[in-house]
């Protein structure tokens, strides 16, 4: 689950199922295939080539002159060393440039870019080679004139690669101004966004974490992905979730401290290729939920359909669930989903929890805001979950299963049914029957949901 393309620093982002194939192109196409996404307080350029994958990362709030910093992740393609060290000699080749300064893949494949060394007018603050992938990464700063595009460039200075940076709404706050602020929650694995005063050199900006209440010598050190003036960017643990202790030193200043709840995100599904018309059922299990401050719900989980030509989801390519505060401060939540064929093959699809609002402590950041309460959200955590194999079924005949929760998981599928593509009406419609039978066989009538007059 979007996990597509390794990763040297860390596998990527959002909890994600990734199946998806791609057909390899001929060796002698020598144009990349150009991503570029903005998001979590950074720019990611993709070049995708036979030979391997390029990644560039850089701040998404650049202004002209500001100084920044970046990475730059170089990863040949390939089944086992060989291929990989041959593709590695290709990819030296390259160049990325950005706003006229170049970095060359070639001292990064090789290893040749040392820490503290120049690479075509940005100044390299730390680089490592991955010995066994032929992988190489490197963090640069630099000065930026004009945050206009990043370009993959051949040998010979022709452009093979092209993204534009995205416009982006710059923050209000003066630089050197404010105080550092972490958000309330983060998602394990994903870029963590803190905004402050920084100068934008991420060689002097140390990041750590360490689960809340552990020694500080526990601590472990998160990776710097990008730095602006007004915003450093670090990935979030991967392995430790639930509250943990975000601590922040930038320019040997003291310290800021915040405790954070880390949110780890995972995806599964009983099939991984599905023929047209075949369906299956996606669970997203959210967990580290644990202790997490008031303040971060109702929780957005959002779900995404990457793979529209492949399968369908029943409320279309977006799905949002809102997590509720459980009664018993449990730890994990569990929703799902079902997904139709439409196509034959593989698909991708990710879930992500949207951060909402609270910092913890110091400042004011602008976060993305709750989604507008819809009726089914006071009731989804009392559902009783059905999948496509009828488990949980088996509650629909238990009389320790309360009729609350029978209404609820019949309104539950009523708005469903009312939402859903036509692949999944007539199995949403007799998960209904299912329920409404059960209702009848207590002598009960179903109740009104709301919304309902």
């Amino acid at each position: 689950m979007r996990r597509t393309i390794g990763q040297y620093s860390r596998p990527l982002l959002l909890a994600a199922l990734a199946f998806t194939l791609f057909a390899p192109a001929a060796v002698a196409q020598r144009q990349a295939v150009s991503t570029v996404h903005a998001g979590d307080g950074i720019v990611t350029s993709k070049f995708i080539l036979p030979q391997g994958q390029i990644t560039v990362r850089v701040p998404n709030d650049i202004r002209a002159g500001d100084v920044i910093s970046g990475t730059v992740i170089a990863e040949p393609a390939g089944a086992n060393d060989a291929e990989r060290r041959r593709n590695g000699d290709e990819l030296s080749g390259y160049v990325v440039d950005i706003d006229g300064r170049k970095i060359k893949i070639g001292a990064l494949a090789r290893g040749a870019a040392l820490a503290g060394g120049a690479a075509g007018g940005f100044a390299i603050i730390k680089s490592s080679v991955d010995q066994a992938q032929h992988s190489a990464y490197v963090a640069f700063r630099g000065q930026i004139e004009r945050p206009r595009a990043i370009d993959l460039l051949a040998e010979n200075g022709s452009s093979i690669g092209h993204t534009a940076i995205p416009a982006v709404t710059m923050r209000d706050t003066p630089l050197g101004s404010g105080d550092i602020s972490v958000p309330a929650l983060a998602q394990a694995g994903r870029p963590l966004e803190i905004t402050g005063p920084f100068d934008g050199d991420a060689s002097n900006t140390k990041v750590s974490a360490v689960p809340s209440g552990a020694a500080a010598g526990n601590a472990q050190e998160a990776t710097v992905l990008a730095e602006s003036p007004r915003q450093t960017v670090v990935w979030s643990p991967r392995e430790t979730t639930g509250r943990i202790d975000i601590s922040v030193a930038e320019a040997g200043r003291r310290p800021v401290v915040r405790t954070v709840s880390n949110v780890g995100v995972n995806l599964t599904a009983p099939k991984t290729t599905l023929l047209r018309g075949e369906q299956t059922t996606i669970t997203v299990t959210v967990s580290g939920l644990q202790d997490a401050p008031a303040t971060i719900f109702p929780l957005p989980l959002t779900v995404t359909n990457l793979s529209p030509a492949a399968i369908s989801m029943p409320m279309g390519d977006v799905t949002t669930f809102s997590l509720l505060r459980p009664a018993n401060n449990g730890g994990q939540q569990v929703r799902s989903l079902d997904v139709v064929g439409v196509g034959t093959g593989g698909f991708t699809v990710e879930a992500s929890v949207v951060r909402t609002g609270a910092p913890a402590g110091g400042g004011n950041v602008a976060m993305m805001a709750h989604p507008a309460p819809q009726p089914w959200d006071a009731m989804v955590d009392d559902t009783i979950p059905i999948d496509m194999n009828g488990v949980g079924s088996e509650d629909l005949s238990n009389p320790r299963v309360s009729k609350a929760r029978l209404d609820a998981t019949r309104c539950d599928l009523l708005w469903r049914i009312s939402n859903a593509t036509e692949g999944h009406t007539k199995w949403l419609k007799d998960r209904l029957e299912m329920v409404e039978k059960a209702i009848g066989r207590r002598g009960q009538t179903p109740g009104k949901c709301p919304g309902d007059k």
